[in-house]
């Protein structure tokens, strides 16, 4: 299994990417049940395909789509939810380790990013916005501030 073609990061919000029309990613809707085991901590794992950036970080300055997910992915962490990520150039054994995710992802990865709570697929093939993971997760979802400044 290989992914080509370096990063392809689009938003589950985007209606090119999470109408259901190309079939190519699938989502839960914002408010649509996930009927998955509660507990104190939920765990968010996320599989990406190889992303290649200028500096081969996540977060790279170069990605707006990236920093995005990085913040949104930290809004959630500062909720007590875990969060691993897992690339399939650098972690191909949580792939592996992960039969439904291996299932889910076609043959050349295209299907990835594959979003899972609790070991239960939420999302595939689109970035979910915060405000889907936060209904998901079972959490408030952020406020937008406007600061006095800007308003």
């Amino acid at each position: 299994m290989e992914v080509s073609g370096g990063s392809r990061l689009v938003r589950a919000d985007d209606p090119d990417h999470c109408d259901g029309a190309s079939g190519a990613s699938s989502c839960l809707s914002v408010g649509e049940p996930m009927n998955i085991k509660e507990s104190n901590v939920k765990t968010l794992k996320v599989f990406d395909p190889t992303i290649s950036t200028p500096s081969d970080q996540w977060g790279s300055d170069s990605n707006p789509k990236e920093n995005q997910l990085v913040c949104d992915l930290n809004y959630v962490k500062d909720r007590d939810v875990k969060v691993r990520r897992f690339n399939l150039r650098d972690h191909p054994q949580s792939f592996t380790d992960h039969p439904e995710v291996l299932a889910k992802m076609g043959e050349e990865g295209q299907f990835l990013p594959i979003f899972l709570i609790d070991d239960k697929l939420v999302c595939r093939g689109a970035y979910p916005s915060v405000e889907k993971l936060t209904e998901w997760l079972g959490l408030d979802a952020p406020t937008a501030i406007v600061s006095p400044e800007f308003g």
